[in-house]
């Protein structure tokens, strides 16, 4: 029972960092440091849903939140040090 406990908290969390750090990747288009937040809450939350679905509780929706985050994240990354590079 503890065991499925643990593994459905790794599917919540999966979930809910994939929301935060897509939200924070949106606005880290605007804001200069925050994509790089939501780059790594991306990521993380992709390696808990992977683990999840490994043990067998699928965890789709935060595996395409946190692939979604890691998309957004990078281009928010790529337009940073684009402008960085142009003022430099």
């Amino acid at each position: 029972m503890e065991n499925q406990n643990l593994n459905t908290g790794k599917k919540t969390a999966s979930l809910v960092l994939g929301i935060i750090g897509l939200v924070i990747s949106i606005v880290g288009m605007w804001v200069a440091v925050i994509p790089f937040i939501g780059l790594a809450l991306g990521i993380i939350g992709t390696v808990l849903a992977v683990n999840s679905n490994k043990i067998g509780v699928p965890a789709q929706a935060g595996l395409v939140l946190g692939i979604l985050t890691i998309i957004f994240a990078g281009i928010g990354v790529a337009c940073w040090l684009a402008c960085a590079a142009a003022v430099a």
